[in-house]
């Protein structure tokens, strides 16, 4: 689910999935590739991608990331600089690509226990209705 779009990029470089506060956008949902085998090795892993947050120009509106079905992490707001969340165990890490107004890299670090050997993990970001056009987006490889 999600919005697959361009209007950030106009030029088509960057195709992404985008998760807004509007009816029929609320929900955006993917898989990682496959942990690796020996996962429980350490304490925790971590997953990158490349993302975004924006339109502050919109009424404000909060977004929930879900880990394997497990609500993992509140976003309270849109953030245009880096930032951290942390919450249940889980930690979101938003750090801003200097080169772009909205975009960034997300690291988002899982505890090891909560992962299964070789099966990739579903990720799913809901945002909160709140009939606003911001958005949390993750780029579509």
């Amino acid at each position: 689910a999600g919005e697959l779009c361009c209007e950030a990029m106009p030029d088509g470089s960057l195709n992404f999935a985008v998760v807004r506060g509007t009816k029929g956008m609320r929900e955006l949902t993917w898989e990682t590739v496959p942990v690796p085998a020996d996962v429980q090795a350490k304490p925790s892993f971590d997953f990158t991608f490349y993302g975004g947050q924006g339109y502050l120009a919109e009424p404000s509106t909060s977004f929930e990331l879900f880990v394997d079905g497990v609500k993992a992490i509140d976003i309270p707001e849109v953030s245009l600089v880096s930032k951290t969340w942390s919450q249940n165990g889980y930690t979101l890490k938003y750090v801003r690509d200097s080169e772009t107004m909205e975009m960034g890299w997300y690291t988002l670090t899982v505890p090891s226990d909560r992962l299964t050997p070789g099966r990739p993990v579903s990720l799913r970001i809901v945002a909160k209705v709140n009939a606003t056009r911001r958005w949390f987006a993750v780029v579509a490889e």
